[in-house]
C-alpha cells in the first residue's frame, strides 16, 4: 500500500470522477498531471484498508 497509481483519461468528467471515486473507495486523490503527450493524468495513492478509514473520519466531507 502507499503506491501511487495512474489514471490516464481523455475524459473531460475524470477530472470529477477520479477524486469522487477516490471518496468512495476511501483512495487518496494526489492530483492531476499531464502525461508525456499531453493527456491528463490523475494520480491516486493506495490506502490500506485503516488508513482509508482514517482518511474517510478526517475528512470535511464526510462530517455531517
Amino acid at each position: 500500500m502507499g503506491d501511487l497509481l495512474a489514471v490516464l483519461a481523455h475524459d473531460p468528467a475524470a477530472r470529477y470522477d477520479v477524486p469522487a471515486w477516490c471518496r468512495m473507495r476511501g483512495q487518496e486523490y494526489v492530483g492531476e498531471e499531464r502525461a508525456a503527450d499531453g493527456a491528463p493524468r490523475y494520480v491516486v495513492r493506495r490506502l490500506s484498508l485503516t488508513q482509508a478509514r482514517c482518511l474517510a473520519i478526517s475528512s470535511p466531507a464526510s462530517s455531517p
